[in-house]
């Protein structure tokens, strides 16, 4: 078994569409985010995780004119 990946990201730019092999957990700490996922749209608010599994279509833009910072943590 892997160690997971832990990141931390701090901004305002959305994440353009993309996917990965490995599973992503992500955390959003502040701000808010709409979070596409495949073919749904999520609001997620500080506190929420959000789980993307393998090849999963996914991107993410602030909801509101402020930064949001969140946690990546990607299991290979």
């Amino acid at each position: 078994m892997s160690v997971p990946n832990v990141e931390s990201y701090r901004n305002m730019e959305p994440v353009k569409s993309h996917w990965h092999y490995f599973t992503e957990v992500l955390y959003l700490q502040e701000g808010s985010l709409l979070v596409s996922c495949n073919d749904s749209v999520y609001h997620i608010k500080p506190g929420s995780f959000i789980l993307f599994p393998p090849q999963t279509v996914h991107a993410l833009a602030a909801d509101q004119d402020r930064p949001f910072r969140y946690f990546c943590i990607k299991f290979n």
